[in-house]
């Protein structure tokens, strides 16, 4: 009986194992079908296309490298200032940027066009596709998705390191830009260049003749502490409402302070109802 047992487990067991190699076989089968339709060889191949084609836009990231003396200097390092600085002093580089950004973007602009091109292409046929394929291509479609959006893409690393002198110490500080800060830090550039230009403009307007009215108005005096040229002061013609606070040069915003007054005031300004106090 003992032996008769042992053998219906045995027949049993490999009754079991027959099975699993079965269905092994047959999903292995199944799947050799899927990979062998045409259609799903027709879509995985347009996926892999548009997405070589978006993959070979993205530029080499370039690695700029930044010494400084110490480590502190390296805890207080402004990476953004140091991009705009560079930027704004070098056009070319600029220009250089901007051209990878625009073409970068372009490039993700077509990949998401040709991606929804190919999902209503497969949605035209998906119905009449067999499952197993369809859920597979469903699948390949929904991925292909899921690409890295163009002002995400890094454009350069901007690297600030410190070295002791006995090579003892290292730190350093990593900054990736993005197509999305290079725009966001060419509009700041832009906007300095803006009020850098309106502020030389509102200079070119002091002229030696205003500059003469508001002294003869203000009764060549200090409006602030009352000196005259008598009592060896210099005296300056001043704008109430500072330039880069969007003050103009005209007869209203200007008023005659002493060197030693404008010079105290800094950049603060008493500027009331366009009037001066």
């Amino acid at each position: 009986m003992e032996a008769l047992g042992n053998t219906i487990l045995f027949l049993i067991g490999i009754g079991l194992i027959g099975a699993v190699i079965t269905v092994i076989v047959l999903r292995i089968t199944n799947q050799n079908k899927i990979f062998s339709s045409p259609q799903y060889k027709y879509f995985v191949s347009q996926i892999n296309t548009i997405k070589h084609n978006y993959d070979a836009a993205r530029p080499m990231v370039r690695v700029i490298n930044v010494n400084r003396n110490s480590k502190a200097q390296v805890e207080r390092f402004n990476h953004e200032q140091h991009l705009m600085l560079m930027f704004s002093e070098n056009n070319i580089l600029h220009t250089q940027y901007a051209q990878m950004a625009v073409a970068l973007q372009t490039a993700y602009n077509s990949y998401i066009c040709a991606y929804r091109a190919l999902v209503n292409q497969w949605n035209s046929v998906r119905i009449s596709t067999a499952e197993p394929i369809r859920n597979r291509i469903d699948s390949a479609i929904k991925n292909a998705y899921y690409v890295q959006n163009a002002q995400s893409v890094a454009l350069c690393k901007l690297v600030c390191s410190y070295t002791s002198p006995q090579a003892r110490t290292r730190c350093s500080n990593a900054f990736y830009l993005t197509v999305g800060n290079f725009w966001r830090l060419t509009k700041e550039i832009n906007s300095g260049r803006v009020r850098k230009q309106r502020a030389e403009y509102e200079r070119s307007l002091m002229t030696d003749k205003l500059r003469y009215q508001i002294l003869c108005r203000d009764k060549h005096r200090c409006v602030i502490c009352g000196a005259t040229q008598n009592d060896g002061v210099k005296l300056h013609v001043d704008h109430i409402l500072p330039i880069y606070e969007g003050g103009k040069t005209t007869y209203e915003n200007l008023r005659t302070l002493c060197e030693r007054c404008n010079l105290g005031k800094g950049k603060s300004y008493d500027y009331t109802d366009g009037a001066y106090n």
